[in-house]
């Protein structure tokens, strides 16, 4: 693989355009600039004469929080102070002053000085917990919001107690013909996660013609897959799995799976992710690349990638990528039109972002919820610390990463500067759901419905509760090993 042959051209696209799954927000460019030169309370009143609804504004809350993190990477503080504040007000219209100016405190606390991270998050548990438990009229989206706005800067236990009295608010609230469609979704949500099926089915019977279509496709594929039940109907199949996929359960159906993660299996577990049917890897790296195989293994019959727009582009140039050898299909997150690279058929995997609140899914759990759906006759993880691990990657693969990642898709690695950098883990933290994430990885596995090596087995006998105290608790080592550098 020799990047230095790159032409000049398609050098410029990659520097310029987007290649993270979400698409960029519409005007975002022109929002940028205005955030740039306005003040913090002109922001939040042009954007609450520009966003009537209040949900828009809480959802509109995370770019500012994207860019809160971003300028606290490159050490702007009065940046990130300002866009703090305007996250905030645009989630918290029915959050105490009281309560905005202690958080507002506490997190300027932290970014002035990060070894007092643990200190500033202690007050913001004990704060939160008190509002809580006081009869305060805040909303159930507002306390999910602020749960958002807490993980963003690592105060995970603070954020679970928000979290967690958004469910339980959910959990209580009375459906009738005049709920709207997105609190009879966020309600049912809210039920499954606790495993109150009883009652969600009940919601999904009698309401479930007012759900999106796709919602409530998501909802009974959750069901079957925490309930065990089969999607071998003929019927169900074509429900539950994409056109462009029967070819790729062909691989799947029946077959004894090893998936592995991107990051490092705790263990010598080569041999045995080799000896699997089919060995899927996330984000692989080609048979040159893969770290030691003791641990890691050599084969791989099915690889995901985050997109393929770069790999396109490269191998559009005459150029060669080492990631496409002895490959039976490729898995991408983003929706192509490919059908095919360097020979190797492409499928698309989708987001079951419905069930467990509205974070998208992380990487990891998207590829487990949809080779169930795929039914192999055993499933088990390796590399998968769900973010509660001390490495996130061994150092062979963030070398790799570091030189390319991007081509991949993941322009996160594109752009990198490690005198710059704010924990990675703390930065997905803006588009997933980490609690989310882990219920229903936790549900799944207690449902029997795969296996994991004994590292990843341990974090998912945690409580939701406990796990949120373990990753806070990593992530304030990875902050203490950036703390000079922010």
């Amino acid at each position: 693989m020799n990047l230095d042959k790159i032409p000049l051209k398609t050098k410029n696209f990659l520097f310029s355009t987007s290649l993270v799954t979400h698409p960029p927000q519409r005007f975002a460019g022109f929002l940028n600039l205005l955030a740039k030169v306005l003040p913090s309370v002109l922001i939040i009143c042009l954007k609450k004469f520009t966003v009537p609804s209040k949900y828009s504004r809480k959802i509109s809350a995370q770019q500012f929080l994207i860019r809160a993190n971003t300028y606290l990477g490159s050490r702007r503080r009065r940046k990130v102070k300002k866009h703090l504040k305007v996250a905030l007000w645009l989630i918290g219209d029915d959050l105490p002053s009281s309560y905005k100016r202690l958080v507002l405190k506490e997190f300027f606390t932290f970014i002035d000085d990060p070894c007092l991270h643990k200190r500033a998050s202690d007050s913001l548990a004990i704060a939160t917990q008190s509002l809580a438990s006081n009869s305060h009229p805040i909303e159930p989206d507002t306390w999910f919001f602020l749960s958002r706005f807490l993980n963003s800067f690592a105060f995970m236990n603070a954020a679970f107690i928000a979290r967690e009295q958004s469910a339980n608010l959910r959990r209580r609230e009375v459906i009738g013909t005049d709920s709207s469609r997105r609190t009879i979704e966020a309600v049912c949500a809210a039920l499954f996660e606790s495993l109150d099926f009883s009652k969600g089915k009940v919601i999904l019977n009698e309401f479930g013609q007012r759900f999106r279509p796709d919602k409530y496709s998501d909802f009974n594929t959750h069901l079957k897959l925490v309930t065990g039940k089969s999607f071998s109907n003929a019927f169900e199949i074509d429900e539950s799995i994409f056109d462009s996929e029967p070819s790729l359960r062909s691989l799947i159906y029946g077959k004894r799976v090893s998936l592995v993660g991107p990051g490092s299996p705790v263990g010598d577990f080569g041999q045995e992710i080799d000896q699997a049917d089919i060995v899927f890897r996330i984000k692989h790296p080609g048979k040159k690349f893969l770290s030691e195989n003791q641990y890691h293994g050599i084969r791989c019959d099915i690889a995901q990638y985050t997109n393929l727009a770069a790999m396109e582009l490269i191998l559009n140039d005459g150029l060669q990528l080492d990631y496409f050898d002895d490959l039976k299909a490729v898995v991408v997150l983003n929706d192509t039109d490919l059908k095919s690279i360097e020979g190797v058929p492409v499928y698309f995997f989708d987001n079951l972002n419905s069930v467990y609140r509205t974070g998208d899914l992380t990487t990891g759990t998207r590829c487990l919820v949809n080779l169930l759906k795929l039914e192999p006759a055993f499933i088990k993880l390796f590399g998968f610390d769900f973010y509660a691990g001390v490495n996130m990657y061994d150092v062979n693969r963030v070398s790799f990463n570091r030189e390319f990642g991007w081509t991949m898709g993941n322009t996160n690695w594109l752009f990198k500067d490690s005198s710059k950098s704010f924990s990675d883990r703390v930065r997905s933290f803006l588009l997933h759901d980490q609690i989310a994430n882990f219920s229903l990885a936790r549900n799944l596995y207690r449902a029997e419905r795969f296996e994991i090596e004994p590292f990843g087995r341990e974090i998912l006998r945690l409580t939701p509760g406990e796990y949120s105290d373990r990753i806070e608790c990593v992530l304030r080592q990875s902050l203490r090993g950036e703390s000079h550098q922010i």
